[in-house]
């Protein structure tokens, strides 16, 4: 495994929603990421310079007319995740306070960071989309790995 590369959920296309795939339903799954000797975190984010890498919930069509797809104002947190969600394991957000839950979804996604290991992300869909999801094309989120404090790499 590399110490930075891009995850996608199952069916996830690059083509805008209405048009494009659909996130599959019913699914429940772990992505592992191999953990590089000397590295101790993991920083996960939404692709860049895609506004729907990361649409998991709720109505898509909604947040790109409002002009919040994409942005923290879509983004989604802890128990209000409830048919479809992402789990990253005890996070911290990087340029911002919180997040103090380990459940994501909506339809925007804030970087965080994780020292919990396994470095496992688990994804997690119902069996139905509508009638409140519609249009979600699931996830494309980055993410890199980051060194142990002193460590030495050789």
């Amino acid at each position: 495994m590399a110490l930075s590369d891009t995850v996608r959920s199952f069916n996830y296309g690059t083509t805008a929603p209405l048009t494009g795939t659909r996130q599959l339903a019913n699914e429940n799954y772990g992505v592992c990421v191999e953990m590089q000797p000397g590295y101790c975190s993991i920083t996960w984010s939404q692709s860049s310079g895609d506004m729907y890498a990361f649409s998991v919930t709720n109505n898509t069509f909604t947040d790109v007319n409002m002009g919040t797809a994409g942005t923290s104002a879509a983004a989604i947190i802890g128990e209000n995740c409830t048919t479809d969600f992402v789990v990253i394991p005890n996070p911290s957000y990087v340029d911002m306070a919180g997040p103090n839950t380990d459940r994501f979804c909506g339809n925007g996604f804030n970087t965080v960071t994780t020292s919990s290991k396994p470095f496992v992300m688990t994804v997690v869909t119902d069996a139905t989309d509508p009638p409140n999801d519609v249009g979600n094309r699931g996830f494309s989120l980055m993410y890199t790995q980051q060194q142990c404090a002193g460590a030495l790499l050789g």
